[in-house]
């Protein structure tokens, strides 16, 4: 039984299938196969990491080489020394004290950092703050490092170096 199938003739004169190429029926399921959410794939977008920029207010003091991630938020009398970082979904919220964050700072995913009228936060230099820690009106020293899911509330001072 003889087939119309059309093959392709390299330079040499011997007859093979291109490398790579698929038949025109699975090229035409890839097409039209659907996601889940029942688009098809070529509708794909991949998501513009710069459409939640970070929210900052106008009082926040942010001294040079400070990143910001853009899912995170700082507002209210702030300010972030130099070379520090704030990661995404990190809230920093001093809208009714003071909070400070010396110089190479990194406040990771997740962690709030609040105060109310009766204290402040200071972060020291060189401090790191882990992921979904809850630091609230308390003083952090420097060289510390704050493990992950830490809280430390109102009026409680970590030493230099703590760990």
């Amino acid at each position: 039984m003889a087939t119309n199938r059309k093959k392709k003739t390299n330079t040499a004169g011997s007859t093979k299938k291109p490398s790579g190429s698929k038949p025109a029926s699975v090229q035409q399921k890839t097409d039209t196969k659907k996601s889940a959410a029942g688009r098809k794939r070529s509708d794909a977008r991949i998501a513009d990491t710069n459409s939640h920029p970070a929210r900052t207010a106008a009082t926040v003091e942010l001294a040079e080489n400070v990143f910001l991630h853009p899912a995170s938020v700082v507002e209210g009398l702030v300010h972030i020394g130099r070379c520090s970082s704030v990661w995404g979904g990190a809230v920093i919220r001093a809208d009714m004290n003071t909070i400070r964050l010396g110089e190479y700072v990194n406040i990771q995913d997740n962690s709030t950092l609040h105060v109310d009228t009766r204290s402040s936060i200071s972060v020291g230099d060189y401090s790191l703050i882990a992921h979904n820690v809850m630091l609230h009106g308390c003083h952090i020293g420097r060289a510390c490092m704050i493990g992950i899911g830490s809280i430390i509330l109102d009026g409680a001072e970590v030493g230099d170096g703590a760990m």
